[in-house]
């Protein structure tokens, strides 16, 4: 019990961290707090420590495994990456889940992913590394957002591909579960949205969308940026969602 008292004193502290720095009611910064260790909401965390006697922000470390062959030289091997995640992968990336950056994987077991389990990935293990690296920044993502990987249209506005932001580029689809919204993300290279800053906010008024940049590490990487986009006057609150990514950047940068 002294350690779920000790990750609640944390869950707290950081709440009341977040509260003043956003403006926002403590309430609002405890359920978004929460959301990022994995739980619906702060309720949602209390009721789950009250039938564990375990500490509620477990760690688990993740094992990423990327095949690779070279078909010129004939050579072939294995890359792996280590991820410390709050959650088993096989909570994070349940099977529907497996859509966007994670298409094509194998969640084998709660510490293993193996990606693009269909057939070697034709180069060499730099480029696989880069995928790697790309597939922890999207986990971290994930747990610190609460969003995961969909399938849906429904992030564009009038659920139609075709009306995609100006500044579109990248873009992934996902969902937040708790709040049951879509969320676009969208990674275009640098100066692409500072040319098209009028034309966004055409797009945003035409359609009633709200778009925030993300002051992180893009997940694509390739010196993109992160954008994320959303219905206005949805539950999902897209300024928290920034200042949270913000207080934690995406690491596994390419090198």
């Amino acid at each position: 019990m002294a350690s779920q008292n000790l990750s609640f004193d944390n869950m707290k502290r950081r709440a009341k961290q977040l509260a003043r720095e956003q403006g926002c009611k403590l309430h609002i910064a405890l359920d978004l707090v929460a959301a990022k260790r994995g739980f619906a909401n702060f309720k949602d965390a209390v009721h789950k420590a009250a039938n564990q006697s375990d500490p509620i922000v477990p760690s688990f470390s993740v094992l990423l495994r990327q095949w690779w062959r070279n078909s010129k030289t004939g050579e072939s091997g294995t890359e792996v990456l280590t991820v410390s995640l709050a959650q088993p992968a096989t909570q994070l990336l349940k099977p529907h889940y497996l859509r966007g950056y994670f298409g094509g994987c194998d969640v084998a077991d709660e510490g293993t992913i193996n990606l693009h389990i269909g057939s070697y990935l034709e180069d060499n293990p730099e480029y696989a590394q880069r995928r790697l690296r790309r597939a922890a920044r999207a986990l971290q993502f994930m747990e610190i957002t609460g969003l995961r990987p969909s399938r849906s249209n429904r992030c564009y506005p009038r659920s139609d591909y075709d009306n995609r932001p100006p500044i579109a580029d990248h873009d992934q689809r996902w969902y937040h579960p708790a709040n049951k919204k879509f969320v676009l993300s969208t990674e275009p290279y640098p100066g692409r949205a500072d040319r098209r800053k009028s034309e966004m906010a055409e797009w945003c008024a035409k359609h009633e969308f709200e778009y925030a940049q993300i002051d992180s590490p893009s997940i694509y990487g390739h010196g993109t940026e992160l954008y994320l986009a959303c219905k206005a006057g949805s539950s999902i609150n897209l300024l928290h969602m920034a200042a949270e990514l913000a207080a934690s950047p995406l690491a596994y940068a390419d090198s």
